[in-house]
């Protein structure tokens, strides 16, 4: 169900503007959004478009139903290729996690980067 309200509330393009993006599904409620030709501001304001776009206006389903729905995002950047690809994946998943923590529906970027 989660994977649908998103394909409604945040459509790729939505939130993508034109920014090469590479969008897949980790597992479980993961999602991983991959910028290769971006950097940790594009990151965050990506990041930010997809929160708000989620969080947004109530998406009706099928059966009339518009539960709510939120995301917590967690943000990991290199402003060149320094960090192996699995590395900057525990970083985002290491935001996500304190994302989740502070409250959820939010951003939580990594800083060692």
């Amino acid at each position: 169900m989660l994977a649908a309200r998103l394909r409604l509330a945040a459509p790729e393009e939505a939130f993508t503007c034109g920014l090469l993006a590479h969008v897949g599904r980790l597992g479980g409620e993961e999602f991983l959004v991959i910028l290769p030709d971006s950097g940790p501001r594009e990151a965050r304001v990506l990041a930010e478009r997809l929160r708000a776009a989620v969080a947004g206006p109530e998406h009706r389903t099928g059966d009339g139903a518009a539960p709510p729905l939120s995301v917590s995002i967690g943000v990991a950047a290199e402003e060149c290729c320094r960090a192996a690809p699995l590395e900057l994946l525990r970083r985002a998943d290491q935001a996500l996690l304190a994302a989740e923590r502070a409250g959820r529906n939010r951003i939580c970027e990594d800083r060692s980067g």
